[in-house]
Protein backbone atom coordinates (compact mmCIF):
# COMPACT_ATOMS: atom_id res chain seq x y z
CA UNK A 1 0.00 0.00 0.00
CA UNK A 2 1.37 3.27 -1.50
CA UNK A 3 0.05 6.77 -0.11
CA UNK A 4 1.16 9.43 -2.55
CA UNK A 5 1.18 13.23 -1.62
CA UNK A 6 -2.77 13.24 -1.29
CA UNK A 7 -3.23 10.64 0.66
CA UNK A 8 -4.55 8.43 -1.79
CA UNK A 9 -3.77 4.75 -0.79
CA UNK A 10 -2.59 3.05 -3.96
CA UNK A 11 -3.15 -1.17 -3.19
CA UNK A 12 -1.09 -3.36 -5.37
CA UNK A 13 -1.92 -7.11 -4.68
CA UNK A 14 -0.81 -10.59 -6.57
CA UNK A 15 -4.24 -12.57 -5.40
CA UNK A 16 -7.48 -10.83 -6.16
CA UNK A 17 -8.90 -11.73 -2.79
CA UNK A 18 -5.54 -10.09 -1.12
CA UNK A 19 -6.41 -6.79 -3.06
CA UNK A 20 -9.85 -6.80 -1.23
CA UNK A 21 -8.58 -8.01 2.09
CA UNK A 22 -6.10 -4.70 1.76
CA UNK A 23 -8.88 -2.42 0.02
CA UNK A 24 -11.17 -3.56 3.57
CA UNK A 25 -8.04 -3.20 5.78
CA UNK A 26 -6.91 0.78 4.15
CA UNK A 27 -10.66 1.75 4.29
CA UNK A 28 -11.54 0.45 8.09
CA UNK A 29 -8.40 2.36 9.57
CA UNK A 30 -9.96 5.97 8.45
CA UNK A 31 -13.53 4.86 8.23
CA UNK A 32 -14.19 2.62 10.87
CA UNK A 33 -17.17 4.04 12.49
CA UNK A 34 -18.53 4.92 9.35
CA UNK A 35 -18.41 1.43 8.57
CA UNK A 36 -19.84 0.39 11.42
CA UNK A 37 -23.28 2.57 11.47
CA UNK A 38 -23.36 2.25 7.58
CA UNK A 39 -23.82 -2.08 8.77
CA UNK A 40 -26.01 -1.17 11.39
CA UNK A 41 -28.07 0.84 9.67
CA UNK A 42 -28.73 -2.01 6.67
CA UNK A 43 -29.78 -4.05 9.81
CA UNK A 44 -31.76 -2.05 11.75
CA UNK A 45 -29.41 -2.55 14.63
CA UNK A 46 -28.28 1.28 15.38
CA UNK A 47 -30.05 0.62 18.79
CA UNK A 48 -27.64 -1.39 19.85
CA UNK A 49 -24.92 1.32 20.24
CA UNK A 50 -27.47 4.54 20.42
CA UNK A 51 -29.98 3.04 22.38
CA UNK A 52 -33.73 4.13 22.62
CA UNK A 53 -33.14 7.19 20.41
CA UNK A 54 -32.71 5.17 16.98
CA UNK A 55 -35.69 2.42 17.90
CA UNK A 56 -38.16 4.16 15.55
CA UNK A 57 -35.50 4.29 12.63
CA UNK A 58 -34.31 0.41 13.58
CA UNK A 59 -38.58 -0.48 13.41
CA UNK A 60 -39.12 1.33 9.86
CA UNK A 61 -35.86 -0.57 8.77
CA UNK A 62 -36.89 -3.56 10.20
CA UNK A 63 -40.74 -3.45 8.74
CA UNK A 64 -39.63 -2.83 5.08
CA UNK A 65 -36.63 -5.28 5.42
CA UNK A 66 -33.39 -4.19 4.49
CA UNK A 67 -31.88 -7.30 6.43
CA UNK A 68 -34.18 -9.55 4.50
CA UNK A 69 -33.35 -8.03 1.22
CA UNK A 70 -29.74 -8.53 1.78
CA UNK A 71 -29.97 -12.56 3.34
CA UNK A 72 -31.88 -12.23 -0.26
CA UNK A 73 -29.05 -11.32 -2.48
CA UNK A 74 -26.48 -13.14 -0.70
CA UNK A 75 -27.98 -16.27 -1.06
CA UNK A 76 -28.30 -15.81 -5.08
CA UNK A 77 -24.41 -14.48 -4.92
CA UNK A 78 -22.17 -15.80 -7.12
CA UNK A 79 -18.48 -17.46 -6.46
CA UNK A 80 -16.44 -14.12 -7.21
CA UNK A 81 -19.13 -12.31 -5.02
CA UNK A 82 -18.94 -14.10 -2.21
CA UNK A 83 -14.67 -14.21 -2.12
CA UNK A 84 -14.96 -10.33 -2.94
CA UNK A 85 -16.61 -9.61 -0.25
CA UNK A 86 -15.69 -12.10 2.38
CA UNK A 87 -12.04 -10.90 2.08
CA UNK A 88 -12.82 -7.03 2.66
CA UNK A 89 -14.90 -7.70 5.50
CA UNK A 90 -12.01 -9.72 6.75
CA UNK A 91 -9.65 -6.85 6.29
CA UNK A 92 -12.10 -4.73 8.02
CA UNK A 93 -11.71 -7.57 10.53
CA UNK A 94 -7.95 -7.49 10.45
CA UNK A 95 -7.98 -3.86 10.93
CA UNK A 96 -9.80 -4.15 14.26
CA UNK A 97 -7.69 -6.85 15.45
CA UNK A 98 -4.20 -4.90 15.22
CA UNK A 99 -4.98 -1.22 15.68
CA UNK A 100 -2.87 0.55 17.96
CA UNK A 101 -6.22 2.26 19.67
CA UNK A 102 -9.95 2.83 18.74
CA UNK A 103 -11.10 6.08 16.94
CA UNK A 104 -11.63 8.66 19.80
CA UNK A 105 -15.62 8.57 18.66
CA UNK A 106 -15.66 5.13 20.68
CA UNK A 107 -14.56 6.31 23.41
CA UNK A 108 -17.45 9.33 23.47
CA UNK A 109 -19.81 6.22 22.98
CA UNK A 110 -18.13 4.29 25.68
CA UNK A 111 -18.74 1.24 23.02
CA UNK A 112 -15.78 -1.07 21.11
CA UNK A 113 -15.78 -1.42 17.86
CA UNK A 114 -18.13 -3.83 16.60
CA UNK A 115 -17.60 -6.06 12.94
CA UNK A 116 -19.55 -8.83 12.58
CA UNK A 117 -17.51 -12.17 11.16
CA UNK A 118 -17.89 -14.53 8.41
CA UNK A 119 -21.49 -14.89 6.14
CA UNK A 120 -22.69 -12.57 8.83
CA UNK A 121 -20.33 -9.59 7.81
CA UNK A 122 -20.94 -10.43 4.16
CA UNK A 123 -24.78 -9.76 5.03
CA UNK A 124 -24.37 -6.74 6.75
CA UNK A 125 -21.68 -5.18 3.98
CA UNK A 126 -24.81 -6.04 1.32
CA UNK A 127 -27.50 -4.70 3.78
CA UNK A 128 -25.52 -1.15 3.49
CA UNK A 129 -25.86 -1.53 0.18
CA UNK A 130 -29.60 -2.22 -0.04
CA UNK A 131 -30.11 0.95 2.57
CA UNK A 132 -28.23 2.88 -0.49
CA UNK A 133 -30.83 1.77 -3.26
CA UNK A 134 -33.73 2.42 -1.31
CA UNK A 135 -31.98 6.53 -0.67
CA UNK A 136 -31.96 6.54 -4.34
CA UNK A 137 -35.29 4.64 -5.42
CA UNK A 138 -39.02 6.63 -5.43
CA UNK A 139 -42.58 7.14 -5.20
CA UNK A 140 -44.11 4.82 -2.23
CA UNK A 141 -44.00 7.58 -0.28
CA UNK A 142 -45.30 10.05 -2.84
CA UNK A 143 -48.50 7.67 -3.61
CA UNK A 144 -49.41 7.63 -0.30
CA UNK A 145 -49.25 11.32 -0.62
CA UNK A 146 -51.64 11.44 -3.43
CA UNK A 147 -53.80 9.17 -1.85
CA UNK A 148 -54.60 11.28 0.80
CA UNK A 149 -55.06 14.45 -1.24
CA UNK A 150 -57.53 12.37 -3.23
CA UNK A 151 -59.46 11.38 -0.87
CA UNK A 152 -59.93 14.26 1.07
CA UNK A 153 -60.07 16.81 -1.45
CA UNK A 154 -60.66 14.48 -4.80
CA UNK A 155 -59.08 13.35 -7.61
CA UNK A 156 -59.23 16.98 -9.12
CA UNK A 157 -56.82 18.68 -6.30
CA UNK A 158 -54.24 15.33 -6.95
CA UNK A 159 -54.62 16.59 -10.97
CA UNK A 160 -54.16 19.66 -10.34
CA UNK A 161 -51.09 19.49 -7.90
CA UNK A 162 -49.24 17.00 -9.66
CA UNK A 163 -50.27 17.23 -13.40
CA UNK A 164 -48.20 14.34 -14.03
CA UNK A 165 -50.00 11.89 -12.53
CA UNK A 166 -53.41 10.40 -13.72
CA UNK A 167 -55.69 9.65 -10.84
CA UNK A 168 -58.02 6.83 -11.26
CA UNK A 169 -60.65 7.20 -8.83
CA UNK A 170 -61.38 3.33 -8.76
CA UNK A 171 -58.01 2.78 -6.98
CA UNK A 172 -56.85 6.07 -5.12
CA UNK A 173 -60.01 6.20 -3.18
CA UNK A 174 -60.19 2.18 -2.38
CA UNK A 175 -59.46 2.46 1.53
CA UNK A 176 -62.08 2.61 4.39
CA UNK A 177 -62.74 6.44 5.90
CA UNK A 178 -61.38 7.29 8.92
CA UNK A 179 -58.34 8.67 10.37
CA UNK A 180 -58.32 12.05 12.28
CA UNK A 181 -55.84 14.22 10.29
CA UNK A 182 -56.04 13.05 6.65
CA UNK A 183 -53.75 16.06 5.54
CA UNK A 184 -50.98 15.00 7.66
CA UNK A 185 -48.93 13.31 5.27
CA UNK A 186 -48.92 16.59 3.27
CA UNK A 187 -47.93 18.51 5.87
CA UNK A 188 -45.21 16.48 7.59
CA UNK A 189 -43.37 15.64 3.80
CA UNK A 190 -40.14 17.13 2.95
CA UNK A 191 -39.54 18.35 -0.17
CA UNK A 192 -36.28 18.66 -2.05
CA UNK A 193 -34.66 21.85 -2.95
CA UNK A 194 -35.56 22.73 -6.97
CA UNK A 195 -32.74 21.98 -9.25
CA UNK A 196 -31.40 19.19 -6.61
CA UNK A 197 -29.99 16.24 -8.71
CA UNK A 198 -26.66 14.97 -10.15
CA UNK A 199 -25.02 15.88 -13.20
CA UNK A 200 -22.41 13.64 -15.56
CA UNK A 201 -21.22 15.05 -19.44
CA UNK A 202 -19.44 12.88 -22.15
CA UNK A 203 -17.95 14.54 -24.88
CA UNK A 204 -16.63 13.33 -28.09
CA UNK A 205 -13.04 13.61 -29.23
CA UNK A 206 -13.52 14.87 -32.29
CA UNK A 207 -15.18 17.78 -29.56
CA UNK A 208 -11.78 18.04 -27.51
CA UNK A 209 -8.66 19.45 -28.72
CA UNK A 210 -6.59 16.29 -27.71
CA UNK A 211 -9.44 14.19 -30.30
CA UNK A 212 -9.78 12.27 -27.26
CA UNK A 213 -13.12 12.05 -25.31
CA UNK A 214 -14.46 13.94 -21.98
CA UNK A 215 -16.12 13.01 -19.06
CA UNK A 216 -17.33 14.60 -16.25
CA UNK A 217 -19.52 13.13 -13.24
CA UNK A 218 -20.88 14.77 -9.85
CA UNK A 219 -23.08 12.73 -8.61
CA UNK A 220 -24.36 15.16 -5.66
CA UNK A 221 -25.32 12.48 -2.81
CA UNK A 222 -25.52 14.71 0.50
CA UNK A 223 -22.55 16.61 2.29
CA UNK A 224 -21.02 14.33 4.52
CA UNK A 225 -18.44 14.25 7.38
CA UNK A 226 -16.80 11.68 6.42
CA UNK A 227 -17.66 11.44 3.01
CA UNK A 228 -19.54 8.93 1.39
CA UNK A 229 -16.94 7.87 -0.81
CA UNK A 230 -13.40 6.06 -0.56
CA UNK A 231 -10.94 7.43 -3.08
CA UNK A 232 -8.20 4.78 -3.90
CA UNK A 233 -6.22 2.73 -6.89
CA UNK A 234 -6.88 -1.14 -7.28
CA UNK A 235 -3.96 -3.08 -9.03
CA UNK A 236 -4.10 -7.05 -8.81
CA UNK A 237 -4.92 -10.06 -11.39
CA UNK A 238 -6.49 -8.80 -14.16
CA UNK A 239 -7.65 -4.92 -12.96
CA UNK A 240 -6.31 -1.69 -12.75
CA UNK A 241 -8.45 0.98 -11.90
CA UNK A 242 -8.68 3.89 -9.95
CA UNK A 243 -11.64 5.93 -8.39
CA UNK A 244 -13.95 5.89 -5.53
CA UNK A 245 -15.85 3.51 -3.44
CA UNK A 246 -17.97 2.99 -1.26
CA UNK A 247 -16.88 2.25 2.41
CA UNK A 248 -18.70 -0.85 3.26
CA UNK A 249 -18.30 -2.51 -0.38
CA UNK A 250 -15.21 -4.02 -2.54
CA UNK A 251 -13.84 -2.85 -5.81
CA UNK A 252 -14.40 0.84 -7.64
CA UNK A 253 -17.93 2.04 -7.93
CA UNK A 254 -16.90 5.16 -10.15
CA UNK A 255 -13.47 5.90 -11.87
CA UNK A 256 -11.25 4.13 -14.45
CA UNK A 257 -8.88 2.29 -15.74
CA UNK A 258 -6.25 2.85 -18.38
CA UNK A 259 -9.03 2.25 -20.98
CA UNK A 260 -12.41 3.15 -20.11
CA UNK A 261 -14.16 5.60 -17.56
CA UNK A 262 -17.62 6.14 -16.40
CA UNK A 263 -19.76 8.12 -14.12
CA UNK A 264 -23.46 7.22 -12.89
CA UNK A 265 -26.60 9.28 -11.68
CA UNK A 266 -29.97 7.90 -10.19
CA UNK A 267 -32.18 7.12 -12.74
CA UNK A 268 -34.96 8.56 -10.21
CA UNK A 269 -37.01 5.84 -12.08
CA UNK A 270 -40.20 4.34 -9.91
CA UNK A 271 -39.38 1.03 -7.96
CA UNK A 272 -42.21 0.41 -5.84
CA UNK A 273 -45.52 0.66 -5.68
CA UNK A 274 -48.32 0.57 -2.82
CA UNK A 275 -51.09 -2.45 -2.36
CA UNK A 276 -54.24 -2.01 -0.72
CA UNK A 277 -55.04 -5.26 1.26
CA UNK A 278 -58.04 -7.01 2.34
CA UNK A 279 -56.77 -8.90 5.74
CA UNK A 280 -59.07 -11.59 7.26
CA UNK A 281 -60.70 -10.51 10.57
CA UNK A 282 -58.26 -12.37 12.64
CA UNK A 283 -55.23 -10.35 10.81
CA UNK A 284 -53.91 -13.97 9.64
CA UNK A 285 -54.73 -14.09 6.10
CA UNK A 286 -54.97 -11.79 3.22
CA UNK A 287 -57.66 -11.83 -0.11
CA UNK A 288 -55.96 -12.33 -3.40
CA UNK A 289 -57.97 -13.37 -6.44
CA UNK A 290 -61.08 -14.52 -4.58
CA UNK A 291 -59.05 -16.77 -2.33
CA UNK A 292 -57.42 -16.24 1.01
CA UNK A 293 -53.41 -16.44 1.46
CA UNK A 294 -51.69 -16.75 4.92
CA UNK A 295 -49.55 -13.91 5.83
CA UNK A 296 -45.59 -14.32 6.40
CA UNK A 297 -45.10 -13.33 9.57
CA UNK A 298 -41.22 -12.14 10.40
CA UNK A 299 -39.96 -12.12 14.10
CA UNK A 300 -37.58 -9.25 14.36
CA UNK A 301 -35.52 -8.80 17.75
CA UNK A 302 -34.42 -5.50 17.99
CA UNK A 303 -31.29 -5.38 20.81
CA UNK A 304 -31.23 -2.05 22.72
CA UNK A 305 -28.14 -0.58 24.10
CA UNK A 306 -29.40 -0.36 28.37
CA UNK A 307 -32.49 -2.38 28.13
CA UNK A 308 -34.02 -5.16 27.02
CA UNK A 309 -34.43 -6.04 23.41
CA UNK A 310 -37.50 -4.95 21.33
CA UNK A 311 -39.40 -7.62 19.58
CA UNK A 312 -41.36 -6.47 16.75
CA UNK A 313 -43.53 -8.97 14.32
CA UNK A 314 -44.16 -7.79 10.33
CA UNK A 315 -46.22 -9.21 8.56
CA UNK A 316 -45.59 -9.82 5.10
CA UNK A 317 -48.50 -10.23 2.23
CA UNK A 318 -47.11 -11.64 -1.41
CA UNK A 319 -46.60 -7.77 -2.78
CA UNK A 320 -44.70 -7.31 0.62
CA UNK A 321 -44.44 -6.26 4.26
CA UNK A 322 -47.25 -4.42 5.83
CA UNK A 323 -46.29 -0.76 6.46
CA UNK A 324 -47.35 1.53 9.40
CA UNK A 325 -44.43 4.21 9.54
CA UNK A 326 -42.94 6.34 6.65
CA UNK A 327 -39.19 7.68 7.13
CA UNK A 328 -38.37 11.47 6.13
CA UNK A 329 -35.16 13.01 5.40
CA UNK A 330 -31.55 11.52 4.81
CA UNK A 331 -29.09 13.55 6.57
CA UNK A 332 -31.40 13.26 9.68
CA UNK A 333 -33.92 11.07 9.15
CA UNK A 334 -36.98 11.06 11.17
CA UNK A 335 -39.77 8.38 11.28
CA UNK A 336 -43.58 9.02 11.30
CA UNK A 337 -44.74 6.49 12.97
CA UNK A 338 -49.00 5.86 13.18
CA UNK A 339 -49.26 8.02 9.88
CA UNK A 340 -50.48 5.33 7.63
CA UNK A 341 -54.03 4.60 8.42
CA UNK A 342 -55.11 2.16 5.72
CA UNK A 343 -53.45 -1.80 5.23
CA UNK A 344 -50.82 -1.15 3.13
CA UNK A 345 -48.12 -3.55 1.44
CA UNK A 346 -44.92 -2.29 -0.41
CA UNK A 347 -43.44 -3.90 -3.19
CA UNK A 348 -39.82 -2.83 -3.53
CA UNK A 349 -37.83 -3.90 -6.74
CA UNK A 350 -34.50 -3.45 -4.44
CA UNK A 351 -36.24 -6.27 -2.00
CA UNK A 352 -35.96 -8.65 -5.04
CA UNK A 353 -32.54 -7.89 -6.69
CA UNK A 354 -29.63 -5.43 -6.35
CA UNK A 355 -25.97 -5.37 -7.41
CA UNK A 356 -23.05 -7.83 -6.57
CA UNK A 357 -19.52 -7.78 -6.13
CA UNK A 358 -19.10 -9.37 -9.12
CA UNK A 359 -20.52 -6.58 -10.93
CA UNK A 360 -18.68 -4.29 -9.61
CA UNK A 361 -15.30 -5.87 -10.66
CA UNK A 362 -16.96 -6.65 -14.11
CA UNK A 363 -17.00 -3.01 -14.67
CA UNK A 364 -13.65 -2.60 -12.95
CA UNK A 365 -11.60 -4.94 -15.35
CA UNK A 366 -13.75 -4.04 -19.07
CA UNK A 367 -11.67 -2.89 -21.59
CA UNK A 368 -14.54 -2.20 -24.39
CA UNK A 369 -18.06 -0.72 -24.14
CA UNK A 370 -19.11 -4.55 -25.22
CA UNK A 371 -17.54 -5.91 -21.88
CA UNK A 372 -18.39 -3.33 -19.58
CA UNK A 373 -21.77 -3.15 -21.38
CA UNK A 374 -22.23 -6.81 -20.94
CA UNK A 375 -21.26 -6.19 -16.95
CA UNK A 376 -23.74 -3.82 -16.25
CA UNK A 377 -26.61 -6.20 -17.05
CA UNK A 378 -25.94 -7.62 -13.79
CA UNK A 379 -27.20 -4.21 -11.83
CA UNK A 380 -30.61 -4.56 -10.89
CA UNK A 381 -31.37 -2.10 -8.01
CA UNK A 382 -30.66 1.48 -7.94
CA UNK A 383 -31.48 1.87 -11.76
CA UNK A 384 -28.47 4.23 -13.17
CA UNK A 385 -27.75 6.48 -15.92
CA UNK A 386 -24.27 5.67 -17.35
CA UNK A 387 -21.69 7.32 -19.31
CA UNK A 388 -19.17 6.12 -20.77
CA UNK A 389 -15.32 6.96 -22.24
CA UNK A 390 -12.59 5.04 -24.13
CA UNK A 391 -9.26 5.61 -25.36
CA UNK A 392 -10.24 4.65 -28.62
CA UNK A 393 -12.69 7.64 -28.76
CA UNK A 394 -15.81 5.86 -28.29
CA UNK A 395 -18.71 7.41 -25.77
CA UNK A 396 -22.41 5.92 -24.81
CA UNK A 397 -24.64 5.89 -22.78
CA UNK A 398 -26.39 2.92 -20.89
CA UNK A 399 -29.66 3.27 -18.46
CA UNK A 400 -29.14 0.14 -15.74
CA UNK A 401 -31.66 -1.32 -13.67
CA UNK A 402 -34.92 -3.47 -13.19
CA UNK A 403 -38.19 -1.61 -13.25
CA UNK A 404 -41.91 -3.24 -13.05
CA UNK A 405 -43.98 -2.96 -16.28
CA UNK A 406 -47.69 -2.55 -14.73
CA UNK A 407 -50.34 -4.11 -16.20
CA UNK A 408 -52.98 -1.58 -15.24
CA UNK A 409 -52.42 2.45 -14.14
CA UNK A 410 -48.73 4.17 -14.20
CA UNK A 411 -47.57 3.66 -10.58
CA UNK A 412 -49.20 7.30 -9.11
CA UNK A 413 -51.25 5.77 -6.78
CA UNK A 414 -51.93 2.67 -4.20
CA UNK A 415 -53.94 0.12 -6.48
CA UNK A 416 -55.74 -3.04 -4.97
CA UNK A 417 -53.53 -6.32 -3.82
CA UNK A 418 -56.80 -8.59 -4.26
CA UNK A 419 -57.70 -8.42 -7.43
CA UNK A 420 -54.35 -9.82 -9.49
CA UNK A 421 -55.05 -7.20 -12.01
CA UNK A 422 -52.00 -4.88 -10.79
CA UNK A 423 -49.30 -8.06 -10.47
CA UNK A 424 -45.93 -6.58 -11.89
CA UNK A 425 -44.75 -8.28 -15.26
Amino acid sequence: VIRDRWGVPHIYAERRADLFLAQGFVTASERLLQIEVLLRTGLGRLSELFGPLSLPIDRFIRTVGWNRAARRHVDGYDDVSLEMASAFHAGVRAWVETMPAPPVEYLALESDPWIPVGDEAVVAGTAAGVALAWSLSRNWDAELLRAEIAEHLGTDVVGTLFPDAEPDPATVIAGKEGGPDRLGLLDRALLPPSGQGSNQWVVAGQRSETGLPLLANDPHLLVGVPSAWFECHLSGPGVDVLGVALPFAPGILIGHNDRIAWGFTNSEGDVQDLFLERLSEEGTEVEFDGRWESLTVHREEIPVRGREPEVLEVRETRHGPLVDSYMVGVAEPVVVEGGIRHTYALRWVGAEAGVAPSVILGMNRARTWEEFRAALEGWHCPGQNVVYADTDGNIAYQLTGRYPVRPRGDGSFPVPGWTGEHEWE
